[in-house]
């Protein structure tokens, strides 16, 4: 693609690129006009509401969901304290937070927005910051101006996700940089020629001053450690950051203590996972838009049943979009070349496994539920459960979706149309299959099923 002519272009043009592009423009160009936040201009109304502590986190947290929904793909969080908080003052600080609530919109899993309209936003508004900004702060514009430039080249580049990397400098021509350091006073950017030139952010938070400049110079903190803060609890970020530096002390210390190794289900791990490599950018949409999917379903159950947790027999379910997301991010770890590493691989094994022991615990609640006299789902909770967790699209999209993740197995095949199968006979009458999906193709038969035999079956109507 030939670079924009304007960055204006460039939005529009950002807007037909795959996600995982879309998300690496954003965030990287919201990260760079996250310093707007300190525009002081010589003229403000005394009615305007000041910048607080938790407009600056409600900041830094938008900035973390999209840089890891990027790498890593959408979060499994809510984000309402981020939503309903004031919008301080007005010009490039209001700008730079408005986009900060669209920004963090594009980075979780909702069904409550548009993320093509909210990516726009997301631009729009961090570019109107970033121009405000030069309008209020004469003389200290020039870090930002190059944030335009940036932004057309970016959008411009190659989709191949290997190419979409945080170890690129954010702005990789300069040799100092806007800082967000507390110790700064007066008109302009404080700006530094090193991160370890930088004094303590004004949340006085380690990570978060560590966060940004790993950002900014290309070097980025474990992505595992960014997703663990970016899953805190939305009830911690609206206590504010005194409650979110102490929880986030708690993931560095049990992040940094030697770990446990995970309990891997080899039963249910692929022998190999070579052909999900080769096709890992169509693999990686499907996971990521299937945990959409499902956490939406979770999401709609609770807001029309109020109920805080699931059914027994549909427990499983909650699990599945972290899962789901934990096999997508293993996916980026291995490229697809001859250069994969073994622990890669081993990895990406290990994570499917986990899954497919989740969807064998989800056959066995559904089949438990579906034989029970009396029934555990009362006619009309089946009903609200009918446009949720037990809608059958989900479940169609749930047997598409895991079936290009483990691979095309018997195994597989079977347990998925024994999970079509209970569905129907749980929730048929309240939401009932379209002839031609699977949910009644198969009666389940008894006895245990293998996920991964050593030959694989053929798929239904391959010759």
């Amino acid at each position: 693609m030939d670079i924009p002519a304007s960055y204006s272009e460039a939005i529009d043009l950002s807007l037909d690129l795959p996600d995982w592009h879309r998300r690496y423009v954003i965030a990287r160009t919201f990260v760079r006009a996250m310093p707007c936040i300190f525009s002081q201009p010589k003229r403000t109304r005394a009615s305007e509401p000041p910048i607080t502590l938790k407009h600056l986190l409600n900041l830094y947290r938008a900035a973390l969901l999209l840089c890891v929904a990027t790498k890593m793909g959408p979060v499994v969080v809510r984000i309402d304290s981020l939503e309903k908080l004031g919008l301080p003052g007005g010009g490039a600080k209001y700008d730079i937070s408005i986009s900060a609530k669209n920004a963090a919109r594009c980075a979780v899993v909702s069904d409550r927005h548009d993320i093509r309209i909210c990516s726009e936003l997301c631009l729009s508004d961090s570019m109107a910051a970033v121009q405000k900004y030069r309008a209020e702060n004469p003389g200290r514009t020039d870090t930002l101006a190059a944030s335009r430039q940036l932004l057309t080249i970016e959008v411009a580049g190659s989709s191949d996700p290997d190419d979409l990397d945080f170890s690129a400098p954010l702005w990789p021509e300069l040799t100092e940089f806007p800082s967000m350091d507390r110790s700064f006073s007066g008109a302009g950017l404080p700006k530094v020629h090193l991160p370890e030139d930088a004094g303590p952010d004004f949340l006085n938070t380690p990570f978060w001053h560590d966060w940004y400049w790993g950002i900014v110079s290309g070097k980025p903190l474990d992505w595992i450690l960014q997703r663990r803060v970016a899953e805190i609890e939305d009830s911690i970020w609206k206590e504010g950051p005194e409650a979110v530096a102490a929880e986030i002390e708690r993931i560095k210390a049990e992040f940094h203590r030697q770990p446990a190794d995970k309990q891997r289900f080899p039963k249910h791990e692929p022998n190999s996972v070579s052909r999900l490599i080769e096709n890992r950018v169509i693999a990686s949409a499907s996971l990521q838009s299937l945990a959409a999917q499902v956490a939406q379903s979770v999401e709609r159950f609770h807001a029309e049943t109020g109920a805080n947790a699931l059914p027994e027999a549909l427990e499983p379910i909650s699990s599945l979009p972290g899962m789901l997301l934990a096999v997508h991010a293993a996916l980026q770890k291995a490229p697809a070349s001859e250069n994969t590493s073994v622990e890669a691989e081993d990895q990406l094994k290990a994570e499917i496994g986990r899954l497919n022991a989740k969807v064998a615990q989800l056959e066995s609640e559904l089949k438990r539920a579906s034989t029970s006299k009396p029934s555990v789902f009362s006619e009309a909770f089946k009903k609200q459960l009918g446009t949720s967790l037990g809608d059958w699209k989900l479940y169609a999209a749930l047997c598409g979706g895991l079936w290009i993740v483990s691979g095309d197995t018997a195994g597989m095949q079977r347990r998925l149309e024994n999970i079509a199968y209970f569905r129907d006979a749980i929730f048929g009458e309240v939401s009932p299959s379209p002839q031609g999906t699977p949910a009644s193709a198969h009666v389940p038969a008894e006895g245990s099923i293998e996920i991964c035999p050593s030959r694989p079956a053929e798929r239904p109507g391959r010759a």
